[in-house]
């Protein structure tokens, strides 16, 4: 998952949903281990746009 691909994807999404329309973001903490820092950060930041 990077976190970039996402958030492009969404800005391009956007234009194209109607009214009330939504966007769901799938990210699992579970597919990274304790030495996956840059997973962690992946998941971390769509987590943290997901809530803004």
């Amino acid at each position: 998952m990077n976190f970039k691909g996402v958030f492009i994807a969404i800005q391009k999404a956007l234009p194209l949903i109607a009214d009330n329309g939504s966007i769901v973001l799938n990210a699992s903490w579970t597919l990274y281990g304790e030495g996956d820092v840059a997973g962690w950060a992946s998941v971390s930041a769509l987590h943290a746009l997901t809530w803004s």
